[in-house]
Formats: structure tokens, sequence, C-alpha cells
């Protein structure tokens, strides 16, 4: 029974981890495969498109995070937004925490491949947001 727990929390782990690489700079389909290989807990929402952005929009299936993942002109990946329900703040707060490096009160960047990102935690009144993007030296 014991192992059966260590089995459940490694697969939710993966399930609810964040992005393990920064989608900025794969372009559209790349992206698209790597959220059907990966991130199996989102699925496309094609409920409001907005023509002004080039973006791909995914919902997790509780419905308490919305990912949005914007392209240039070119179709390649520019940066990414996690929109989370107040449900998910702790769990969110302690993989950064675990996985990135603090650099400022609500801030951590890692290295990916030699180039440094960053992710910027914002709070709202009714849900918070993480921002992603490439870090320019």
């Amino acid at each position: 029974m014991k192992q059966g727990w260590i089995i459940f929390g490694m697969i939710l782990s993966v399930c609810v981890n964040l992005t393990a690489q920064p989608l900025i700079g794969l372009d559209k389909e790349e992206v698209r495969v790597f959220m059907e290989k990966e991130r199996k807990d989102f699925r496309i929402d094609k409920s409001i498109v907005r023509q002004q952005f080039n973006y791909l929009k995914y919902v997790n299936n509780k419905q308490t995070m919305t990912y949005i993942i914007y392209f240039s002109d070119g179709d390649i990946c520019t940066g990414t937004k996690l929109i989370c329900d107040y449900d998910e703040y702790d769990d969110v707060r302690r993989q950064l925490q675990e996985q990135k490096k603090r650099v400022g009160k609500s801030s951590w960047e890692y290295t990916h491949n030699g180039k440094i990102y960053i992710v910027s935690l914002e709070k709202e009144e009714w849900y918070f947001i993480l921002k992603e993007q490439e870090k320019f030296r």
C-alpha cells in the first residue's frame, strides 16, 4: 500500500509540474506536440479567439489553470502566461521554490540550454498569474 502512495505521488508531481522545459523558441506545431505529450492534464481551448494576438490557449481538466502561449508573426513562441485559481497557489509556489532560483520578491529564474528564463508571479484579486519570458542580458 505504501508503494502505491509513492507511485501516485510521483505521477501527480509529473502531472502538476510546471513546464520542465521552456516553450519559448519553439514553433507552434512543436508546442502543440509538447502539450499533447507532456501536459496531458491540459486541453486546447478555442472558446475565445482574439485575432489581434497569435496564441494558443489551454485549460487544465479541473479548469483551475489557463495556459496562454504567445507567438511571433513567424509562429515562434515568445512567452507564456499561466493564469491560476488560488486553489493552485501553494503547489505552484512550492514548485517555483524547488525548481527555480529566486531573484526577487515574486520572480524566479532558471537556465536551459544556455539561455536564462525569468518567471514572475503576479497576484490579482481572484487569481494569480505566472509569466515566463527569456531574460535578455
